[in-house]
């Protein structure tokens, strides 16, 4: 009696499909990068100008709460050294802003104060967020902020400026 062989069928890859793997691998991801950059860079825009959205609302209504005035305070109209939000008749600080990160935050003014109506002290005011990286391809947003206390945001395209 003659013994047969028994064959296994193979596993695993050959060498050529898994060239053809990382070949279309490569491909994808030389696609992929530059739109991930893009989208990381929009992001960063978007987050920092909720910050401030948010610093100037919580001022908002920090100043009707306390009946006094609050202010958003940056040591310059370069806001990107991060803001503080604070009580002008106690000088306490009620929130901090640390630095923005791959973003520049640049406002019309240093100071943005809220009256105890909610309304701002002076004028109106302007913030502008954009990409230090490449501002036209990942947006710029607009900050507002009108007579009436309420911030509006917009995004800026193309040459737009804030109004």
């Amino acid at each position: 009696m003659q013994q047969s062989e028994s064959r296994r069928p193979q596993s695993g890859f050959t060498l050529i499909e898994l060239m053809v793997t990382v070949a279309v691998l490569v491909i994808l991801l030389a696609v992929a990068i530059p739109s991930m950059s893009t989208f990381v860079s929009s992001q960063r825009v978007k987050t920092s100008s909720f910050d401030v959205y948010a610093a100037l609302m919580y001022a908002r209504s920090e100043a009707i709460k306390r009946r006094s005035n609050v202010s958003v305070v940056s040591a310059t109209t370069d806001w990107s050294s991060g803001w503080t939000v604070q009580d002008d008749a106690t000088a306490a600080v009620l929130r901090s802003q640390d630095a923005t990160k791959g973003v520049v935050v640049t406002a019309s003014t240093a100071t943005i104060t809220y009256k105890l109506d909610g309304r701002l002290a002076t004028g109106s005011a302007l913030v502008e967020v954009a990409s230090q990286t490449n501002s036209n391809q990942a947006g710029r947003r607009c900050l507002s902020v009108d007579t009436t206390g309420l911030p509006k945001s917009r995004t800026l395209t193309g040459s737009a400026t804030c109004p």
